[in-house]
């Protein structure tokens, strides 16, 4: 069953569309929806991360509480289901990271009904510095 659902066809949709349309916000977000028409930021950064090929590094540096890590973990999804390739999530100390993931990563890709039954059941396999798909990884 996880191999069929991991060989559908990549979307079609925009990077942008795909994650409006199957990612949630956490409940504790700022945002009230993933509105790209008022977030065009959002929107600009997703479809160059997404469909921009020569683009190899990007770095958000925006103020506060306007959606960046939403919007990345919105690609995260978008990656793992469309575009599998290994990604890395960086941040300042280790108990970040671990915080991150607890709260945020794992969260997030849970909620999206095409990730979710891609992650791995095993807690081997899906621990909070990796995650261990069967076809790439994130660490």
């Amino acid at each position: 069953k996880i191999a069929a659902e991991a060989w559908e066809p990549v979307s079609e949709l925009p990077a942008w569309q795909w994650v409006a349309e199957n990612c949630e916000l956490p409940a504790d977000s700022e945002l009230k929806s993933f509105d790209f028409e008022l977030f065009w930021l959002a929107r600009f950064a997703l479809e160059q991360l997404a469909h921009n090929e020569f683009l190899k590094r990007f770095t958000e540096m925006l103020s506060a509480q306007v959606g960046k890590t939403v919007t990345i973990l919105g690609y995260v999804a978008w990656v793992i289901k469309n575009r599998p390739a290994s990604l890395g999530w960086y941040t300042d100390t280790g108990i970040n990271a671990k915080h991150d993931f607890k709260t945020k990563i794992l969260p997030a890709l849970e909620a999206c009904k095409p990730v979710a039954p891609l992650l791995p059941p095993e807690r081997s396999k899906k621990n909070n510095t990796l995650i261990q798909f069967g076809f790439m990884n994130f660490c």
